[in-house]
């Protein structure tokens, strides 16, 4: 399949400031690929998953995350790591720095 035609018209309508990125969710206790970068391991602390897409997008790094490397709560609720609290479900979470 040519991507040519597809990725001109991305390229002339949005004009993406890196390459596009692929999410790929993973089963629980599915060993990550070798060169997956890992935030508490390779980096030494944890990270908002947004710093995580920056690193892939920047960098072209493929990044390794889960409950444990995230620092957002927020991100770890969205993702499926933590429950969905009644706080979350009933719009509280737009407040301060999340507004």
């Amino acid at each position: 399949m040519d991507l040519t035609p597809l990725i001109d018209a991305i390229e002339r309508h949005i004009r993406p400031a890196s390459f596009p990125l692929a999410i790929r969710m993973m089963a629980q206790g599915e060993p990550y690929p070798a060169r997956t970068k890992r935030p508490s391991a390779d980096l030494g602390q944890q990270i908002a998953i947004c710093q995580g897409f920056a690193f892939s997008r920047r960098y072209g790094w493929a990044m390794g995350m889960s409950k444990d490397d995230l620092s957002c709560p927020l991100a770890k609720a969205v993702w499926g790591f933590e429950p969905l609290t009644n706080y979350y479900m009933n719009g509280l979470t737009c407040a301060g720095m999340y507004t």
